[in-house]
């Protein structure tokens, strides 16, 4: 996982979506990409998002993930959530990256 993150930070990532993941139309510059591999038209985006830092298609994800309380569904704490998918997951990275931009890792705004 530490060389999947270097090459994060280190190495240029390649973005191929060709389709808007709001509108299904070819892609045209300028575009927004997201690790969670949605990509949007700049005005789709902007029409679609409440939050510029976070995918429109994984908000509702990432509500159920960060619940007000800390607390899933099961009682479990998101981290320990977070935990036992990392523990299970045969890839890491992308389970890290779509956590990401499912802005798990935000502070909680109250």
């Amino acid at each position: 996982m530490e060389k999947q993150i270097e090459n994060l930070e280190n190495n240029v990532q390649i973005f191929q979506m060709s389709k808007c993941s709001a509108c299904d139309t070819t892609l045209q510059v300028p575009a927004v990409h997201f690790l969670c591999k949605h990509a949007y038209h700049l005005n789709c985006f902007e029409s679609y998002s409440d939050n510029a830092k976070q995918c429109p298609a994984c908000v509702p994800i990432a509500e159920r993930i960060r619940m007000p309380s800390g607390k899933d569904t099961k009682g479990q704490s998101s981290y320990q959530q977070f935990q036992k998918e990392l523990e299970n997951s045969t890839d890491p990275m992308s389970l890290i990256s779509e956590y990401i931009s499912r802005g798990a890792f935000e502070p909680i705004s109250k």
